[in-house]
């Protein structure tokens, strides 16, 4: 276990910020803005989660991993869709006031972003966007 993401755990249970790792995070949305999005490799849930993890010493994909499209389809089905896959996991979703950069933000009918400060990345084909927080209704705290 790194040692950031110990220092990151005592932050987060003595209630203390925790603060963001940016020169992972910035590696790791250079790495991702380059790769095709695929379904259960590449996707909107791996892209989140991943940049979570690299930003914030958070790995919060134990029960939402998959391997592959069949997995992922499986997984999501079987959830009733990635909203309840999502609420499955982290509970039900809030309002984006009370979200902050380093949560999921919900982008509807079937995506979900990472909220940075100002924006939220969403993955996309072989690219990365950058969509408006205002034009986000809600999302779920990843701490």
């Amino acid at each position: 276990m790194r040692l950031t993401s110990i220092i990151q755990r005592v932050r987060r249970r003595l209630g203390l910020p925790v603060q963001v790792n940016v020169e992972a995070l910035a590696g790791y949305m250079a790495t991702a803005a380059v790769k095709p999005a695929r379904l259960g490799s590449h996707d909107c849930v791996s892209f989140v989660f991943e940049g979570i993890r690299e930003g914030w010493s958070l790995d919060l994909l134990d029960k939402l991993r998959y391997q592959g499209r069949r997995g992922a389809v499986e997984r999501l089905r079987a959830a009733g869709g990635l909203y309840e896959a999502i609420s499955e996991h982290l509970g039900q979703d809030l309002p984006m006031c009370e979200l902050k950069a380093g949560d999921i933000a919900w982008l509807p009918p079937s995506n979900i972003g990472l909220i940075m400060d100002g924006y939220v990345a969403v993955k996309y084909h072989r690219t990365l966007l950058r969509v408006p927080i205002g034009s986000v209704a809600s999302g779920w705290k990843s701490s």
